[in-house]
């Protein structure tokens, strides 16, 4: 009996999801072992401090969309300024 060839979306579709640590998670696993194990100047700190790595994407995110919205928004008020101003002065034809 022939074995069917899986095709290049089948594959795709199987291992197309990546696994591993990223940066953020890989310095917060650091800095809560450092504060649970009382090492250095971590051991001082609150533990906002020690999780806020895990705050980098979101944070990064939320300015990513203001940044968005300011652009979005001024395009649409200069717009409007410049709809709705009455020229100054008519030129000669």
């Amino acid at each position: 009996m022939p074995v069917k060839e899986e095709t290049t979306m089948t594959k795709a579709a199987k291992g197309s999801t990546k696994s591993g640590i990223t940066f953020t998670g890989l310095l917060t696993v650091v800095l809560i072992t450092l504060k649970l194990t009382g090492t250095g100047q971590v051991a001082s700190w609150s533990w906002i401090w020690v999780l806020s790595p895990l705050l980098i994407g979101p944070a990064l995110f939320v300015a990513v969309l203001v940044l968005l919205a300011l652009v979005v928004g001024s395009i649409f008020a200069i717009d409007w300024y410049m709809g709705t101003r009455k020229p100054k002065h008519r030129r000669w034809r």
